[in-house]
């Protein structure tokens, strides 16, 4: 499956999602850039750690499959949201080639301990970083990504 790079879509996701599932089992991707979202993305539960409880968003969720290509030609995956480029699981004859993975925004944050007192921790902000602190919970883009500062 050929599928080109248009500048009028701003989220690739689910077209990556159908073309994985219902193609032939060859994407090749036109030079340019993608714009991927977690909106139309397939969500499995990848962990990280042994306490990480989330679903993950994947661009390209292979599973299952026996001969799978993505063909870039130099193409750059564009991660917009918490969304993962790829899932690969209980597959065999896997191939991706020539292409970038970039994101939109540092999912990286850092924070400055202003005093510790009676087991409390007083944490800031460092400048650079987008994310915010509600709460408690350390939040980007109004997600929630760690549950508790303890």
């Amino acid at each position: 499956m050929f599928i080109k790079c248009q500048e009028n879509i701003s989220d690739y996701s689910a077209i990556f999602r159908e073309a994985v599932e219902n193609g032939d089992g060859v994407i090749q991707l036109e030079k340019g850039v993608y714009p991927i979202g977690a909106t139309g993305a397939d969500r499995a539960r990848y962990c990280i750690s042994n306490n990480d409880p989330f679903e993950k968003s994947i661009a390209f969720h292979i599973k299952g499959k026996d001969g799978f290509t993505l063909l870039g030609n130099g193409a750059t995956l564009l991660l917009k949201d918490m969304i993962s480029a790829f899932g690969i699981a209980e597959s065999r004859n896997v191939t991706l080639r020539d292409c970038t993975i970039d994101y939109v925004g540092n999912k990286h944050f850092e924070l400055e301990i202003g005093k510790v007192e009676h087991n409390r921790v007083q944490v800031y902000k460092r400048e650079g970083f987008d994310f915010d602190i509600v709460d408690g919970k350390i939040m980007y883009n109004g997600k929630q990504i760690v549950h508790a500062l303890v």
